[in-house]
């Protein structure tokens, strides 16, 4: 265990037993209107009863699932305070036709007050005794003054943080810190701490890049989300969720807002996941959870599930939409410039006439060079021009060509005199005959005439005796190279004189041979017989050898060894076809081009190295051309130095501007369509058919993933059975001790579903067997961190991921101990809404958060799509004050200017409140009460009930329902947090006094958190704000306090928007064709550059009411 954690633990429980002297828990004040005193509780006229009580604890209940409402008994009693000792768990019931309120205690065993365990603890008194039915007697022998004689008081209590405390002293008593709470501290963790893990790329709902990265981020660490309002948290919260079920993980997600937990579920209840999942947040959760627990268990024993195959089909068609996007948005995709400007120009395009080529010059240099070949065509000189090959145009001596020129032409033009020829096809001809010529004037072939001729009889004994010669030459010498055993090699009369005696078998003869063979040889006379027979081969090559040459000489070869090879390659030269071509040569004729082959080859290779020749030009009249117009090409000479080859040659092949551009352009089209032919016949609009085959398949994928999630519980429901069913005999040991469990769980659970009342608690429930169906059949937990810490056993992994939701609002000392008992942990909340306030700390009630310190520490992805307001002005402000413009939002059709500003010329600021404004907004409600969901939410508590009472009875008891149905609420500026709605009504309230003063005291708004209050406050409406003030921009003055600077600067902003403005504004600034509700993109790749951002434009902006088209 870290000691820097352990101590950051002890240093927040410190903070957290500071208590606040004014919490009820602590002091009781006998005169509070808040609170109720009598000796029986049971009903109460309305009219006598303080109804402040019974809205506070409907609140509460509302908006954190705790029940705070309670009546004590019996107080402790100290110097300057009085401490209630029991608590009793109450609801209170209005009956409207009895106009009475009927107050009942919950069926629970009342409870200790957690303050005064707290004290006991702090006094060191032993509590292991203490009990609730033996409390008074125990505090009374410990010394403390008891007053049980006083009236008992009904009030709200928030006894649940003190659950907090406990969970904190508990978890410095663990052995060790999970990897989450490690972390939120900044230690560092083993990867086996924090294991890996995969989640399936599968969807409930639809998701945008930011999301995306939010899934790719998780599985291999804690997340902080940042999410402003509005930008799909709880969308992305149920994604995760859903995958976080596909593996079969527990998951547990905790906020502070009540409303925030239901928004998860009702968003799983789309895909009938509801079921697993259980909102763990009152007091009587037990029975009611066993219920939910006995209808799933019903639902899993009856439900079938036929197997389907989820093809993933959208991601199919996203990979091809991202091609698309790619190939539109690659610089150089066809030709050096996108496809998309590629086809806006081809389009335009006359290309009957054009000429394909195979390098075509790229577009972007073409474009480039375009108006210098306009130039060149307009002048006329393109046929000129194209004779010039690239690199004579950059070369150093350019403008010295026309002398060249005038070489080539006088030359040519004395060749013509005495051989006729015209092109330069012509000419290539000529240089042929030329050569061959040449090659008959030299002495070889002079010498060897007969052996050029082709197939002739000493032609064909030439290559048989040069082929016969190479091969006994390459034998001689490898055996020359052999390692020799000869003193003296012998000639041809010593070998046959040595050969004859050899073969004599008298001893004379041997003896005289093994003399003469030492005389030769090293070898001895047993292996003379191999050597003997060796030799005789070898002089039989060297005779053949001998006769070849021989032959070589009557061919008139005298050294074969210097003359064939040569002899060989000149033949060759010549060749048959070069033998016919010369053979139809007269003899005249060959003599006039052996006298000017040199000038011929000269002007060959000069001209071929300067000029692009074809081979149907004219030569002469197109060289004088060129000369003539050598001038006027000099004096562009700076411009055509961009020029490429392919550029030139086309030139003297085009003879027009357009069909030379029309040709590159085709030329390149027909390259693409090689390399891509789907993109033939690709269209800008087909786009937009690609983005709906993603969509239409993402909404079937979502039915079967959530299928597929309740089929796996099926399937590990009806495994445990089967398991239960399995004799002894056939299971492990480790499978005999989980049937064990199971079976006994079942019987616990089996026997709870028959009770109505006395059910164990949950903390109960967790530690016991029925655990493991319990995770099985609510794998989804969803609460506050206080119930948490009071419902669950602080267990490590306990849960496989905490998901923490407006987590801004949470003390960070709330949530360790959720922290402890999760694998994995997800933050999100929104860095620029409300902190959260501590009932223990005195003075500044403003607390570290857990976003806050999340933030430090684990990697952050940041939410950028704005989905709530149905017009960019409603989020505007907060964009740019707030978000830094990083907001995108997308507009609705028909949404024209949605804020609007109220002057109430006559309001005045008196008593705290703002009569003549309350007025107007109450009537404005009144006569708005008929939209789909209202919000109204004044400056203070004072003005809100100031318009409240400004409403007839009528309007008070139909907004009244609203509110209790969820589809309106009426609140005070620093309670709005997590509410939204579509019409926001808020009235400032804060006006120039009787005597013209306006004093700038906002309450909240001037505090240190006033500006987030602002923030939370504006980003509240979907479709419209209506804002009523009494004063205007010019009545702020500058302040030192930049929360009113804030409002100063929001008051300009309404005095701009309240006017008709109907531009649409989309979240990218991006050419547009708006004709009614249908609008077209331009160059939609331009914005839209990844498929899921493209996806996610196209699927919003379809579900406001446009009609989306790309052009």
């Amino acid at each position: 265990m870290s000691k820097e954690v352990k101590d950051r633990i002890l240093e927040l429980l410190r903070e957290s037993r500071s208590f606040n002297k004014s919490d009820v828990l602590v002091h009781i004040d006998f005169s509070s209107n808040q609170l109720l005193f009598s000796r029986e509780f049971d009903r109460f006229d309305t009219a006598n009863f303080p109804l402040k009580i019974l809205k506070d604890a409907r609140k509460n209940l509302k908006e954190t699932g705790v029940n705070s409402l309670c009546i004590a008994e019996g107080y402790l009693i100290q110097e300057t305070q009085t401490s209630p000792i029991l608590l009793h768990p109450t609801t209170i019931r209005e009956d409207k036709v009895r106009k009475e309120c009927v107050v009942q205690i919950i069926d629970e065993t009342p409870f200790i007050n957690p303050y005064v365990v707290h004290l006991l603890n702090e006094k060191e008194i032993d509590t292991t005794d203490l009990t609730v039915e033996n409390c008074f007697l125990f505090l009374e022998e410990a010394g403390f003054e008891l007053n049980t004689s006083q009236e008992n008081c009904l009030g709200n209590f928030h006894h649940h943080r003190y659950s907090v405390l406990k969970e904190l002293e508990e978890l410095l008593e663990s052995p060790r810190f999970s990897a989450p709470l490690s972390r939120v501290f900044g230690e560092k963790i083993t990867s086996d701490e924090q294991p890996f893990v995969q989640l399936p790329k599968d969807l409930l709902f639809p998701a945008d890049v930011d999301h995306e990265n939010v899934f790719e981020l998780v599985d291999k660490n804690n997340l902080v989300i940042q999410g402003p309002p509005g930008t799909g948290k709880s969308q992305v919260l149920t994604n995760l969720i859903g995958k976080l079920l596909a593996t079969n993980q527990s998951t547990i997600v905790l906020s502070e807002k009540r409303v925030a937990l239901e928004v998860i579920v009702q968003k799983l209840r789309d895909f009938d996941l509801d079921r697993l999942g259980y909102i763990a947040t009152a007091d009587s959760d037990t029975h009611a959870l066993l219920q939910d627990l006995q209808s799933c268990w019903a639902y899993f024993e009856q439900v079938t599930f036929e197997p389907a195959v989820n093809l993933r089909l959208s991601e199919q068609y996203e990979d091809q939409l991202q091609f698309s996007l790619d190939i539109l948005n690659t610089p150089d995709g066809v030709g050096g410039i996108s496809l998309y400007d590629f086809k806006k120009q081809y389009s335009k395009l006359d290309r009957q006439n054009s000429l394909f080529v195979s390098s075509p010059t790229s577009i972007s240099m073409y474009l480039k060079n375009e108006d210098v070949l306009a130039d060149i065509y307009g002048r006329g000189l393109h046929k000129s021009i194209g004779l010039l090959r690239e690199s004579t145009i950059r070369g150093d001596h350019f403008a010295q060509l026309e002398k060249a020129l005038q070489h080539w032409i006088d030359s040519l033009e004395m060749l013509q005199k005495v051989i006729h020829f015209v092109t330069w096809d012509d000419f290539l001809a000529l240089m042929k005959k030329a050569s061959i010529c040449q090659i008959i004037e030299n002495d070889l072939y002079k010498k060897y005439t007969a052996l050029y001729k082709p197939n002739s009889k000493q032609q064909r004994k030439f290559y048989k005796l040069k082929k016969s010669f190479s091969a006994l030459k390459t034998e001689i010498e490898a055996l020359d190279k052999e390692p020799s055993h000869w003193h003296l090699k012998p000639s041809l009369e010593e070998f046959q004189f040595l050969q004859k005696i050899h073969s004599k078998r008298s001893f004379q003869f041997r003896v005289q041979f093994k003399r003469q063979w030492k005389k030769y040889s090293r070898l001895d006379t047993s292996e003379a017989t191999n050597a003997l027979d060796r030799y005789k081969r070898y002089l039989d090559k060297k005779r053949l050898l001998s006769q070849i040459i021989t032959d070589f000489c009557d061919l008139g070869i005298e050294n074969p060894e210097l003359e064939i090879e040569i002899l060989s390659a000149s033949i060759q030269q010549l060749g048959e076809e070069k033998w016919q071509l010369l053979s139809e040569i007269p003899l005249e004729r060959r003599a006039i081009l052996t006298e000017n082959h040199q000038l011929i080859s000269n002007l060959y290779h000069e001209m071929k190295s300067h000029l692009n020749l074809h081979s149907e030009i004219e030569l002469l009249s197109t060289l004088t051309r060129l000369a003539k117009e050598f001038g006027a090409i000099v004096s562009m000479h700076s411009s055509l130095l961009s020029l490429d080859e392919t550029s030139l040659e086309l030139l003297q092949k085009i003879d027009s501007f357009e069909n030379h551009k029309a040709s590159i352009f085709e030329s390149h089209w027909t390259l693409f369509q090689q390399r891509l032919p789907s993109f033939s016949k690709f269209e800008i609009a087909s786009l937009k058919a690609k983005a709906t085959a993603v969509i239409s398949s993402q909404k079937k994928e979502a039915k079967l993933f959530s299928t597929h999630i309740l089929a796996q519980v099926k399937t590990r429901f009806s495994a445990f059975h089967e398991l239960l069913n399995t004799p002894a005999r056939k299971l492990t040991d480790e499978q005999k001790e989980q049937k064990k469990r199971l079976k006994k769980g079942k019987s616990i659970l089996v026997k709870e579903f028959a009770k109505t009342r006395s059910h164990p608690s949950l903390h109960e429930l967790f530690n016991s067997e029925a655990r493991e169906w319990i995770q099985l059949l609510k794998p989804i937990w969803l609460s506050n961190p206080v119930q948490i810490a009071k419902s669950f056993p602080l267990k490590q992994n306990l849960f496989d991921t905490v998901i923490f939701d407006e987590a801004s609002q949470i003390p960070l000392q709330n949530a360790l101990g959720s922290l402890q008992r999760a694998r994995r942990a997800i933050v999100a909340g929104d860095s620029q809404q409300m902190g959260p306030t501590s009932y223990f700390k005195t003075g500044s009630n403003e607390v570290v958060d857990l976003l806050h310190q999340a933030s430090f520490f684990w990697p952050s992805c940041s939410l950028k799509h704005h989905y709530r307001s149905v017009h960019p002005d409603l989020i505007s402000f907060s964009n740019r004050h707030f978000y830094n413009n990083n907001l995108k939002a997308y507009p609705a059709f028909g949404m024209v200017n949605p804020i609007h500003f109220h002057f109430v010329s006559n309001g005045c600021f008196e008593e705290r409140k703002n009569e003549e404004e309350a007025k107007t907004v109450a009537q404005f409600v009144t006569n708005n009460l008929d939209k789909k969901s209202l919000g109204i939410v004044a400056f203070s508590e004072e003005q809100l009930q100031c318009i409240w009472n400004k409403f007839d009875a009528p309007t008070q008891l139909i907004l009244a329902d609203r509110i209790e149905t969820g589809d309106a609420f009426f609140k005070a500026l620093e309670n709005v947090q997590g509410d939204e709605c579509d019409l926001l009504i808020i009235s400032f309230g804060y006006a120039r006094d009787a005597n013209e003063n306006f004093n700038m005291r906002f309450g909240p708004m001037n505090t240190s958190n006033g500006r987030r209050r602002l923030n939370v406050l504006l980003t509240r409406a979907r479709k419209g704000l209506e804002f009523f003030s009494s004063v205007k921009f010019n009545d702020f003055k500058l302040s030192e306090n930049e929360s009113v600077n804030l409002l100063r600067l929001w008051f300009a902003e309404l005095e701009r928007l309240d006017s008709n403005s109907t531009e649409i504004q989309l979240p990218f600034d991006a050419k547009t064709l708006i004709e009614s509700n249908k609008l077209t993109l331009i160059e939609p790749h331009k914005y839209l550059s990844k498929a899921r951002e493209f996806v996610t434009f196209q699927e919003v902006m379809e579900s406001r009411s446009w009609v989306i088209n790309y052009d």
